[in-house]
């Protein structure tokens, strides 16, 4: 069963909707430190909705209380990680002036105002600074990547087996790693980096998809000029836009391996908090890349069959072979009683064929579909659970529940 609440509030009360964040917009921290935010969040917050308020109170660094209900949480960047008895969740959040702004994980978000003065306990000492700014790097990409001798990804590495490449953290960087994406912020260097994974096979593709930019709801990222080469295997660009109501600017890096695909790498504030430290940082992701070929056979095993959804006069199925070929058929037929008597009735079908990758786990993940005319397109997955039970027959595909054929 999805969880609706933090924790466990009607869904009623979290009246102020928007779309729900896409993986562009993961967790985009604009200048607040993980460490620093800790302490400003401590203390009792109200938001006030069409249905009532909302009572939210930090109590310390690890305990908080949502409308009577008590949690435990942990604080990383940009995102609010409560545990309580039904499990672990994550709600993102930023600070807007003095009012903090909690996205919901089914696409709410509540403007809490504080209420009373912050406790004395929230004024730590400032967060050290380096006592001098790094050295430049060299060109991120380089002219030869470097190549991993395996997959296994170690301890104090960041990567998947499943994206083709790993990487080790610049120093004084903490990340988190999803299935979709690597978020890495600093305790005293204000902005987060994003390390995206892509299916791009050319650096032509590459330029291409950095290009479009990011647009999505809440975020809208365009290049402010020209690309540049970092190497043979790498372009950076420079973007600016907007997010969640504020102004952004980005460096975006784009990373080739030798044996397709790659990485994204986006390092992201505002424009006034823009600093050498994060480019430095970020070049240094791109430098330090590893890449080794996509290891993803126990998951596509995990995936392959034939996957069908139907509704009362349609059926759509989708065949994943452990080999890579992909199918997809999708058939309907609609009939009726005409008015003067007799039946009328319609039937369509159409067919689709390609090749197919997956990157994630077998809980969720991305399912990327190329088809013959080059043309791709990506399928969001999550696991069916229902009462606590989880079916691992059962797949959420772009929202629509499917099973696997027997």
């Amino acid at each position: 069963m999805e969880k609706n609440d933090f924790p466990n509030v009607a869904r009623k009360k979290a009246i102020v909707t928007m779309a729900i964040l896409g993986l562009t917009s993961l967790v985009l921290l604009f200048g607040g430190q993980a460490s620093g935010d800790a302490a400003k969040l401590l203390g009792k917050w109200v938001g006030r909705t069409d249905f009532g308020e909302l009572v939210l109170e930090f109590r310390s660094a690890t305990q908080l209380v949502f409308e009577d209900e008590t949690a435990s949480y942990r604080l990383l960047p940009g995102i609010i990680r409560v545990q309580d008895e039904e499990g672990t969740t994550e709600y993102r959040y930023t600070f807007r002036g003095e009012t903090l702004v909690i996205a919901f994980p089914e696409g709410f978000q509540v403007e809490f105002i504080r209420v009373g003065a912050p406790p004395k306990t929230a004024a730590p000492a400032p967060p050290a600074k380096p006592a001098t700014p790094p050295p430049a790097p060299p060109a991120p990409g380089g002219d030869k990547p470097a190549v991993a001798a395996s997959a296994q990804v170690g301890t104090g590495e960041a990567g998947d087996p499943g994206w083709g490449f790993k990487f080790r953290p610049p120093a004084g960087w903490k990340f988190q790693k999803s299935a979709e994406a690597v978020i890495l912020g600093h305790d005293a260097i204000a902005g987060m980096i994003v390390v995206l994974p892509h299916t791009a096979v050319n650096i032509q593709q590459v330029q291409s998809q950095m290009q479009q930019g990011l647009h999505e709801e809440g975020i809208n990222l365009s290049p402010t000029g020209g690309f540049r080469s970092a190497g043979t295997s790498a372009l950076a660009g420079d973007y600016g836009g907007v997010f969640q109501g504020e102004r952004a600017k980005a460096l975006g890096l784009g990373t080739l391996s030798p044996f397709g695909g790659g990485a994204f790498i986006i390092a992201l504030t505002t424009p006034d908090k823009f600093g050498r430290e994060l480019r430095a940082a970020a070049e240094a992701v791109a430098r330090g890349m590893q890449y080794f070929r996509i290891a993803v056979s126990e998951l596509m095993g995990h995936f392959a069959g034939t996957w069908v959804t139907m509704t009362k006069s349609t059926e759509t199925q989708a065949v994943l072979k452990p080999n890579g070929d992909y199918f997809s058929s999708y058939e309907a037929a609609y009939s009726g009683d005409l008015s003067g008597g007799g039946a009328w009735g319609h039937a369509a079908a159409s067919n689709d064929r390609g090749r197919w990758t997956v990157r994630g786990d077998k809980q969720q993940g991305v399912i990327t579909i190329t088809y013959a005319n080059g043309n791709q397109t990506q399928i969001r997955y999550h696991v069916h659970v229902e009462r606590g039970e989880t079916y691992w027959n059962e797949y959420w595909f772009n929202g629509d529940l499917y099973g696997r054929k027997r």
